[in-house]
């Protein structure tokens, strides 16, 4: 299953959904809002428990992006939220806020993978 809305690609696989951002900046609060509101529509039927955002089209990530994603990540039946394809500067954003997991961090909010393929494969999917 695969679609198009809001300047974002989907694609289930099992218990996963994988969103491919493709606004290249995401630092306005329209843009954001109608990401968000697309990736919650489709978590309203229970079905999925972990998210994969494909960020390899976004060069800049705002703080009004961490407050999405964050509200993702408190979706009731998200489990895990998986960022792949980061940009190094995007990256560098997610560390310093302390939002990536890591050997420093393990409880953030986000964890990282190279790549979808790699993502899901860390999710079992």
């Amino acid at each position: 299953m695969s679609d198009n809305l809001a300047s974002t690609e989907f694609a289930v696989f099992d218990s996963t959904l994988v969103a491919t951002l493709h606004d290249v900046r995401l630092r306005d609060v329209e843009t954001v809002q109608r990401v968000r509101e697309a990736i919650t529509e489709r978590l309203k039927d229970g079905s999925v428990q972990n998210v994969v955002l494909d960020l390899a089209n976004v060069e800049f990530v705002g703080s009004v992006a961490f407050l999405a994603f964050l509200g993702i990540r408190r979706f009731p039946t998200v489990d895990k939220i998986m960022l792949c394809n980061l940009r190094e500067n995007v990256r560098e954003v997610f560390v310093l806020c302390r939002l990536l997991a890591g050997a420093s961090n393990p409880s953030a909010p986000f964890s990282e993978a190279e790549s979808v393929a790699e993502a899901l494969k860390q999710l079992g999917e």
